[in-house]
């Protein structure tokens, strides 16, 4: 019922683009992308998936997320949410943690995680 609640729809919406380019950033910390493809290439559950991503990520964010946007980001236990203008319920776009290991998945299946 809370995992409805969250990902109801936004009046706020954002090209799989630039979700992508969020997601392919990594955690922000040093090394944490490596992190996350070790992680997925491990082949473990989607739920140990979800765990090893909310503790690689915690919490925290940065503005200008997206080169040449007024996008940001934040992340916390909910999932990672995009925003435009912070503060601003109605501009912001929430993944939460299972849309968020489900497109890394996808991404790295498609070899569009890391990059050469």
């Amino acid at each position: 019922m809370e995992q409805a609640e969250a990902e109801k729809a936004s009046a706020f919406t954002i090209s799989q683009e630039a979700i992508d380019y969020v997601l392919c950033k990594g955690s922000g910390k040093a090394q944490g992308k490596y992190r996350i493809f070790e992680q997925f290439q491990k082949q473990e559950s989607t739920q140990e998936n979800i765990r090893f991503l909310k503790d690689e990520y915690g919490a925290g964010g940065r503005s200008n997320a997206v080169p040449g946007s007024e996008y940001g980001e934040h992340h916390d236990g909910r999932g990672i949410t995009i925003f435009r203008d912070y503060g601003d319920p109605d501009g912001e776009f929430l993944l939460t943690w299972v849309r968020v290991e489900k497109r890394i998945s996808e991404l790295i299946a498609a070899d569009r995680y890391l990059s050469p």
